[in-house]
């Protein structure tokens, strides 16, 4: 999935079925990228092929996943092979997970180095807008700080 690419964000449309966000995985490397992924943040054409397969499969099974909307050929990888490298295109209701909370992390509480560490107003505006907008009903919760 997304969470060991880096994927990267481009931003939330309104669709029949509600807000969609928008998001590329295995675009090259970028800060959120893991070491597993040998720091290229690319994936391969084959890989990028299963994954839309896979999650348009448990889509009409009835899971809830993301959905492909479409995987785009790209240059070869820099390995030695030189396989074909591509970027998926996915749509999904959120794409926030638990990674999305770990980027304001002090430096040293994390495997890997956070790209915000301890900006805790980052940290606030995230959490702000993930009650807002897929747990509107959390906010009817009296605030202890009142």
């Amino acid at each position: 999935g997304s969470s060991e690419m880096g994927p990267l964000s481009l931003g939330e449309l309104n669709g029949p079925d509600g807000w969609l966000e928008l998001n590329l995985e295995g675009t090259g490397q970028n800060p959120l990228t893991r070491w597993w992924n040998s720091f290229t943040g690319r994936k391969p054409l084959d890989q990028m092929v299963r994954e839309l397969i896979l999650a348009e499969a448990l889509a009409a099974l009835g899971v809830p996943t993301t959905r492909g909307v479409a995987v785009v050929h790209g240059r070869p990888s820099e390995s030695e092979d030189g396989e074909p490298c591509a970027v998926l295109l996915r749509a999904a209701s959120t794409f926030l997970r638990f990674g999305s909370f770990e980027v304001t992390l002090a430096h040293g509480q994390h495997k890997r180095s956070a790209s915000s560490p301890s900006d805790w107003q980052l940290l606030r505006r995230l959490a702000d807008h993930c009650i807002e907008n897929h747990y509107p009903e959390a906010m009817a919760v009296p605030n202890a700080a009142d």
